[in-house]
């Protein structure tokens, strides 16, 4: 197989994950040189220079997210895998996404929909749209799918407009601190369903207003808090860091 910029863990007898991409040339890291030219399959132990075997393979969808370079806050792994399950997000979704981020979520939503359906992502701001287009190339590499089931608009979300868009909608996902603007700017002609991502419980509650204003039911609203547990021998312990409260998720629905 080519290992030719695909995205890869490196692993370390401390357990420690680094997230580089493979190319021609060696990789130094603080366990000593690693040299690509014997790397010939994955996953594989590789010695380094300095004689410590290291483990490389290609990352998990969590292992890519939470090791690779952001720009903006990304949506953690515990909080990706709701909103594309309580979302119900699946092959055949055509998901609007406002908000590009770093990538994260648009990564896991462009597997998810698939070859049958699409993935719109919106932001107003074009650096992010550059990482996050880069974040969703690599990811897709890694996984060897090469899928073109997605585009990027650059557009402010309250100039939002159904007929921006030549599918119908089945999802509406938010990131952004005013979603509220986008309730106020379109009109769904279709049952739609609808997800923000926010990080305070004043914006959930004016969401939640403005949904119910605009003929939106089931309204749902949860965070997801997580506590990772390490086993050694007959000792088990909960980690010393936990991923609380990273955000609120609010789910809705628009029968039509």
């Amino acid at each position: 197989m080519s290992i030719n910029n695909i995205p890869v863990i490196i692993k370390g007898p401390d357990d420690k994950k680094i997230l580089v991409v493979l190319g021609e040339d060696n990789i130094d890291t603080h366990y000593g040189t690693i040299e690509v030219g014997k790397i010939t399959n994955l996953p594989v132990k590789i010695n380094t220079s300095k004689g410590i075997e290291l483990n490389i393979y290609i990352p998990s969808y969590r292992e890519f997210v939470l090791n690779m370079k952001r720009g903006a806050q990304i949506i953690y792994p515990k909080d990706v895998a709701s909103i594309i399950l309580d979302g119900d997000i699946n092959p055949q979704s055509v998901v609007l996404e406002v908000g590009s981020g770093s990538g994260a979520l648009t990564s896991a939503l462009v597997s998810i929909v698939g070859l049958n359906g699409y993935l719109y992502s919106v932001d107003n701001n074009k650096k992010n749209q550059y990482r996050a287009s880069k974040t969703l190339d690599r990811y897709l590499q890694s996984k060897k799918l090469n899928y073109s089931n997605y585009e990027f608009i650059n557009m402010e979300a309250a100039d939002l407009n159904l007929s921006n868009f030549d599918r119908d909608l089945t999802h509406i996902i938010t990131d952004i601190p005013e979603p509220w603007d986008i309730l106020k700017a379109i009109d769904p002609t279709s049952s739609i369903k609808w997800i923000s991502y926010l990080p305070n419980i004043t914006q959930v509650q004016l969401i939640h207003d403005q949904l119910n204003e605009s003929r939106f039911t089931n309204i749902y609203i949860k965070e997801i808090i997580e506590r990772e547990w390490k086993v050694k021998g007959n000792i088990v312990r909960p980690s010393h860091t936990m991923n609380g409260h990273t955000g609120f998720l609010v789910f809705a629905d628009l029968f039509i």
